[in-house]
């Protein structure tokens, strides 16, 4: 597994960054160009944008390539035969990891509200292509989407912290 820390800061661009990835890993394509950096604010710019989020600049986000994020809670289960894909965690805030398989969307969404129900999750709402679940004040949102190139189904997963 390798894990990378950045400041939360960068906590929009870190998820449009995985989301990014997530679409290459899932799609086989490759992309050559450098990831952009993060555009520089000014320290009134980052004071108030973390004031108006409740974060600290100096918190960090901590990703994981094709591995768990290393608070991905216990109580919220995987898909069994799924390949992890990219996926980070941000201390106080939560997790989000993504997933490949080679099942039909229905059978995913069926295994994650009969799964998170029996782990004492409230599943809240069931859609055709996911499951919103409350637990003790946290939230987990899980979605399913087919990939028509690959054939296969591409599984997003994210669990906010209280």
């Amino acid at each position: 597994m390798r894990t990378r820390t950045r400041s939360r800061s960068a906590l929009p661009i870190a998820f449009i960054a995985v989301l990014s990835l997530a679409w290459i890993h899932c799609s086989g394509e490759e992309s050559t160009a450098p990831e952009p950096e993060p555009a520089a604010e000014s320290p009134v710019a980052e004071e108030r944008a973390s004031d108006e989020e409740g974060l600290s600049a100096d918190e960090e986000l901590i990703f994981s390539d094709d591995a768990l994020p290393p608070g991905f809670p216990a109580d919220v289960p995987t898909y069994p035969g799924a390949q992890n894909g990219p996926s980070f965690q941000s201390p106080g805030l939560g997790v989000f990891a993504t997933f490949i398989s080679d099942d039909e969307v229905a059978d995913i969404v069926d295994h994650y509200r009969d799964q998170l129900a029996e782990r004492g999750w409230s599943v809240d709402v069931v859609y055709e292509y996911g499951v919103d679940a409350s637990k003790n004040g946290r939230l987990s949102e899980i979605r399913a989407k087919a990939n028509e190139e690959s054939g296969q189904t591409e599984i997003a997963i994210s669990v906010e912290e209280k």
